[in-house]
């Protein structure tokens, strides 16, 4: 397979501002040459971009990718490993924020739990209740004299009415 930069871009998801970027910092440079003298992608190097976007999505900088594809020692269960490595670290930094995160909304809900004791203590507070006693008393009493209003007008209809 070999592919001109425009296709493998397409092919690839990504940019041929990109693919020209990566050859200019020699991240990915196609090696083959088409009958044109233009540069051609090979499967090689669809696999060396895949490569790259695994190492990015992981959140090695370029250089950092550009060195782990050029060093020669590592092999490709090595560069694995160290891939394995760096997600097991952006993990735990990960948990670390959401730890945050939690007691963040445990302070929050404290918050709240506070309102909510400041509301509990104040109903056994005695001047507080003997207010509450007093409105209480006032609208039960209200209560009764709209009833007994009601009474009253509903009894005074039924004797107008005989």
């Amino acid at each position: 397979m070999e592919v001109t930069i425009g296709q493998f871009a397409k092919l690839v998801g990504s940019t041929v501002r990109t693919l020209r970027y990566y050859d200019k910092i020699g991240l990915l440079t196609p090696k083959n040459l088409n009958q044109n003298g233009r540069k051609v992608y090979t499967r090689l190097d669809w696999e060396i971009f895949q490569k790259i976007v695994i190492s990015k999505n992981l959140g090695l900088s370029l250089s950092e990718i550009k060195e782990q594809l050029t060093n020669e020692k590592l092999s490709n269960r090595e560069l694995l490993l160290v891939q394995k490595q760096l997600i097991t670290r952006k993990q735990e930094e990960l948990n670390d924020i959401l730890e945050v995160i939690t007691r963040m909304d445990r302070l929050y809900n404290l918050e709240a739990d506070k309102q909510l004791m400041k509301e509990i203590k104040l109903l056994h507070d005695p001047e507080y209740k003997m207010k509450m006693d007093r409105e209480t008393w006032h609208l039960i009493q209200a209560i009764k004299n709209a009833i007994q209003y009601n009474d009253s007008t509903s009894r005074k209809k039924r004797v107008e009415t005989f």
